[in-house]
């Protein structure tokens, strides 16, 4: 018998491991929350299960119908270089429902020394991304995302979107890449056509390097030298999002402030506004 890692398998690996942890359902995204030894058990898992699905035939199952992560080799590199350049992630929000890709977040918890909190996607490198020719020799297929939250920001009332909507554009940017048949980079942006959440007026974001975490921060190498680039998210405005269209995203950053801060602040004042 072959076995096809399904969502229903999935939901019913995340309860068997974490049964009783936070449930977060906004709008069906369903997730739990909980230490990071839980996500090791569940890649251990899904790696069994890979092993299984390629050693026998798919039959007439469709390839799209499965999910792809990690092999728990990679899961462990990927892991700490997270640990090693963001910070020490203790625990997780899982993904229970997942179509496509398995995007775990990773929350990093301020520090003396970095006093935000750090989000990490944990899963959308993956999948190989639908790189131009002209650029695959640069190894861009492979991507994980970040965003820098403030350390009061509320992780726990997430039904509410002013807390969620961070999380909710990591997951869209991760499986964007999928839908689109597309990729994404240094300097793309997506527009939301409206501001995230009540709270702010960010309505787009755009991918940028992680400058504040260093150079190391940016790649990790995986055992068959295949590269996973990390690339942070900073939520823009309508207008900030129409120059960087028009004017490309090297001209955009260079309207940035020296002191500009990449933890989100949603009162952040607009860089086209007196």
């Amino acid at each position: 018998m072959c076995w096809i890692v399904s969502d229903v398998e999935l939901r019913i690996f995340t309860s068997c491991a974490s049964a009783g942890d936070n449930v977060v359902d906004n709008d069906n995204e369903i997730e739990k929350y909980d230490n990071k030894f839980t996500m090791r058990k569940i890649v251990t898992i899904l790696s069994l299960l890979t092993l299984i699905a390629s050693s026998c035939g798919q039959g007439n199952q469709k390839k799209e119908n499965m999910l792809e992560f990690y092999t728990e080799k990679e899961f462990k590199i990927i892991d700490s270089h997270i640990d090693k350049t963001f910070g020490k992630c203790k625990n997780v929000f899982h993904e229970i429902v997942s179509p496509d890709i398995h995007v775990d977040i990773c929350v990093i918890e301020p520090t003396k020394q970095r006093n935000y909190y750090t989000l990490v996607t944990m899963g959308m490198g993956a999948y190989k991304m639908n790189i131009p020719s002209e650029l695959k020799s640069n190894k861009i297929d492979r991507a994980e995302l970040l965003i820098t939250l403030p350390p009061d920001w509320d992780l726990t009332h997430l039904d509410e979107e002013i807390n969620y909507w961070p999380i909710r554009w990591l997951k869209i940017m991760a499986r964007l890449p999928i839908e689109q048949n597309t990729w994404l980079g240094w300097g793309h942006s997506v527009p939301n056509g409206e501001p995230f959440a009540e709270n702010t007026g960010f309505s787009g974001m755009l991918v940028t390097m992680p400058y504040f975490f260093g150079e190391k921060s940016a790649s990790c190498k995986l055992p068959n030298k295949e590269i996973v680039r990390f690339y942070q998210l900073v939520p823009l405005y309508e207008n900030e999002m129409q120059y960087k269209i028009e004017n490309g995203a090297e001209a955009l950053e260079d309207l940035f402030p020296d002191n500009f801060d990449m933890i989100v602040n949603v009162n952040r004042k607009n860089m086209f506004e007196k």
